[in-house]
Formats: C-alpha cells, sequence, structure tokens
C-alpha cells in the first residue's frame, strides 16, 4: 500500500514539473516578442551610423 502512494505522488511531481517547464518556456517566448516588439517601435526603422559603424567602415575602407 505504501509503494502505490509514493508511486502516485512521483507521478504528480512528474506532471508539475513539466507543466512548470512549459509554463517557462511560455513566459521566455512572450517576453522576447514583447522586446521585439517595443525595440520596432523605438528604432522607426531609421539607420544610424554609429561610432562602431564609422570604426568598421574605417577599417574595412569603405
Amino acid at each position: 500500500m505504501k509503494s502505490t502512494k509514493l508511486k502516485k505522488s512521483r507521478r504528480d511531481f512528474l506532471k508539475g514539473a513539466a507543466t512548470t517547464a512549459a509554463g517557462a518556456g511560455i513566459v521566455a517566448v512572450a517576453s522576447k516578442t514583447a522586446s521585439a516588439e517595443n525595440l520596432g517601435k523605438h528604432s522607426h526603422g531609421v539607420y544610424r551610423e554609429t561610432k562602431h559603424i564609422k570604426t568598421y567602415y574605417e577599417l574595412a575602407k569603405f
């Protein structure tokens, strides 16, 4: 009788772990999507020639 109770609790643990992992995956994907949307709104598709880009152009002889 005792072993049946342990098997049930192990199953419940595995079900909970799977549910938690799935939930964490959904949250991770949703947060990346939200970040990408915010980036698009702020940049407005404008090309910016930063110091880093200018240095690259100088080194590449553009």
